[in-house]
């Protein structure tokens, strides 16, 4: 009933028939935890090298994260505070894979994260985060646009979805995309002229 008729259902009991199901993923999973090492000031380069490539069934152990160069043994404090840095820095605009829409209240991915090296596989990372967050009942503070649930889901959106698909670039993202990711390049002004030596002369 509840794939069939989803819309009968509450929210309350759709998230207890959720948590079941995780539950049993849990009792099932039987290999050690995973574990990663990741330096703050490079938390999302460090992540997404150790958990890019990591099986599936890696990702559903329990997660013990170690800070580098910091004492401190992760009872879960630490792995929470992973959570809502690597968050912070995945929907940061700097990283180019997100925008917000509306009030800033909501993200769906960026259409200039093309100038990101290898978005899709960072987007595919951000999907891995997601769905292990979800895994071990951990909060992420991001909400994500109707029409990008959507997607994720195979729903076809609707015209009424279009305001939601809008998407600007502010002044500092354009400056980033502009001097931090062009490559400069020499133009000859005339053929063979990059060969030609300046004798000094003048006109």
């Amino acid at each position: 009933m509840l794939l069939k008729a989803p819309r009968l259902i509450d929210f309350d009991n759709k998230r207890a028939y959720f948590r079941s199901r995780i539950r049993q993923q849990h009792d099932q999973h039987l290999s050690g935890p995973l574990r990663i090492s990741v330096r703050r000031a490079y938390i999302l380069e460090d992540s997404y090298n150790q958990l890019r490539m990591r099986p599936s069934q890696d990702l559903k152990g329990r997660l013990n994260v170690h800070f580098q160069g910091e004492r401190g043994i992760d009872a879960g404090g630490l792995t929470r505070e992973w959570y809502q840095l690597l968050s912070r820095v995945i929907f940061d605009k700097g990283a180019l894979l997100f925008t917000t829409v509306g009030n800033n209240a909501t993200f769906q991915p960026n259409p200039n994260s093309v100038y990101q090296t290898e978005h899709l596989s960072y987007f595919r990372f951000v999907g891995r985060v997601v769905a292990k967050a979800l895994f071990d009942g951990q909060l992420l503070d991001v909400y994500f646009t109707r029409s990008f649930y959507k997607h994720i889901l195979g729903v076809k959106n609707d015209v009424s979805e279009i305001p939601d698909l809008t998407f600007s670039m502010d002044a500092d993202e354009e400056k980033h995309i502009l001097y931090e990711k062009t490559e400069v390049t020499d133009y000859e002004l005339k053929p063979g002229g990059r060969n030609i030596r300046d004798g000094g002369n003048k006109a």
